[in-house]
């Protein structure tokens, strides 16, 4: 072949790429379609930064280690953990009404919701307002004065200031918190489109108060399924005259769930536009501690939780209830027993470690303290909280507190755990023959219960 045939076909295929380059660039059906898939991705761009710009106006850094990092593709060092309850997810919820509203700081919800990721479930809790406690650094008051003395002592301090009371009382870890206000609660329910709860009785409200807080704005509703707005939604939550606190209280865990439901079914971390919305109403209305990655993981491990593996609890004063009503300067809701190791008990039960539960180590006690009880005390304690107490028994005293570990090894969460709990040296050694038990516990004479009182 001549260089000259060759420099031709050269040409003439070059002619051919030239001319299918050039049909394929002027295409128009392929133009539009690449313009449009530019414009997609940049509003997905957008978007996505417009909310993480917004997020950073709602959270706050967390003061404690992150429980819910832990719980995607790690095995889980019990060290990690602070103590009982670190297996589960705590997060504070508090409604306030916010500027506008008379006594706008005051805490007009207050319930934890923990999640169990190991066995996907999830738990509510309710404390009603007029809980008399002991709120940190300010003696004792209304549990909803908590947040408002915070943050008269610094704005933005009073969710850090309930957290440390919700958890003193409940003797939990509380890792996390979301306050959101009123208005942000109408305008976060509207971006979703409503909610639909189901009201099991009708509800008629003649005392409800208006927007200023000066008369009345009758409030009714009736009974079967109902598609609520971000106002019908807030009035069903606040309503309270013609009802209790603590019905009120089981509104709002049913309000709550509806959200985590509407917001499941959305899917809002796959819809940029509606995320972007909802970030910029969260933006002036709702404070939390959780970052951004944690809500991600939090979003996704909600929904992996199905009905059936929810509960819900209200303390209430009811003839079961461990609360009770008195009037000493004022309205106020104390322990029925006096001090707080029931309503302890009732949150122990309901938010239980899975890292004991699935461990199961028997454990004995023996009361060497030379102090009548506590061993039993301690029992009840610490069976509440989802320990395999086998039996209990008495001793010659003994100074220290000690905790023999004859699991060898097998129950790494329940031994850190009681030791960090109980400050008891921890001792491991063979099984000795004849013990059943795979833990033994020696109260000695160092060991003092802690009693939290109203």
């Amino acid at each position: 072949m001549s260089s000259s045939q060759s420099q031709s076909d050269i040409d003439k295929n070059h002619g051919q790429s030239l001319n299918k380059f050039r049909t394929y660039k002027l295409s128009p059906t392929k133009i539009f379609t690449l313009i449009v898939s530019a414009l997609i991705l940049a509003g997905i761009v957008w978007f996505g930064w417009s909310a993480v710009r917004a997020f950073t106006q709602v959270s706050d850094s967390s003061d404690t280690q992150s429980p819910i990092l832990k719980f995607f593709g790690e095995t889980l060092d019990p060290n990690a953990l602070k103590g009982e309850g670190d297996g589960r997810i705590n997060i504070l919820f508090i409604g306030i009404g916010g500027s506008g509203h008379k006594g706008g700081a005051l805490a007009d919800t207050i319930m934890v919701a923990s999640l169990d990721p190991e066995n996907k479930k999830l738990a509510l809790l309710s404390l009603p307002r007029d809980l008399r406690v002991p709120i940190a650094g300010n003696g004792n008051g209304k549990i909803n004065s908590a947040h408002s003395y915070g943050e008269s002592q610094e704005p933005g301090n009073g969710p850090k200031v309930l957290k440390e009371t919700v958890g003193n009382v409940l003797d939990l870890p509380i890792h996390y918190f979301v306050r959101v206000d009123f208005t942000g609660f109408i305008k976060f329910i509207d971006a979703l489109g409503g909610i639909t709860v189901e009201i099991p009785k009708a509800l008629d409200d003649p005392f409800y108060p208006d927007e200023k807080l000066e008369g009345y704005q009758p409030f009714s509703i009736g009974a079967g399924t109902q598609k609520l707005n971000g106002t019908i939604a807030l009035k069903y939550a606040r309503s309270r005259q013609t009802t209790s606190d603590f019905d009120r209280a089981s509104r709002q865990q049913q309000i709550l769930l509806a959200v985590r439901d509407r917001s499941l079914s959305l899917d809002i971390l796959a819809n940029p536009r509606k995320l972007s919305e909802i970030m910029g109403i969260l933006g002036e209305h709702v404070r939390t501690d959780l970052s951004l990655t944690e809500l991600e993981r939090l979003y996704r491990i909600l929904n992996t939780v199905d009905s059936g593996g929810i509960v819900t609890k209200v303390l209430d004063n009811g003839s079961d209830g461990p609360l009770m009503t008195v009037n000493e300067g004022g309205y106020y809701l104390v322990p029925k027993t006096g001090n707080f190791k029931e309503v302890q008990r009732i949150a122990h039960e309901l938010f239980t470690d899975p890292n004991l539960k699935r461990e199961n180590a028997k454990i004995e006690i023996l009361n060497a303290s030379g102090k009548p009880g506590l061993a039993h005390e301690l029992e009840l304690d610490l069976k509440s909280l989802g320990y395999n107490i086998v039996s209990i028994d008495k001793i010659v005293d003994a100074p220290a507190t000690v905790l023999h570990d004859y699991s060898q090894g097998r129950a790494p969460f329940t031994v850190n755990f009681l030791s960090d709990r109980l400050n008891a040296k921890v001792e491991t050694s063979a099984k000795p023959e004849g013990e059943t038990a795979d833990l033994v516990l020696t109260l000695g004479a160092d060991y003092e219960p802690v009693v939290l009182t109203p």
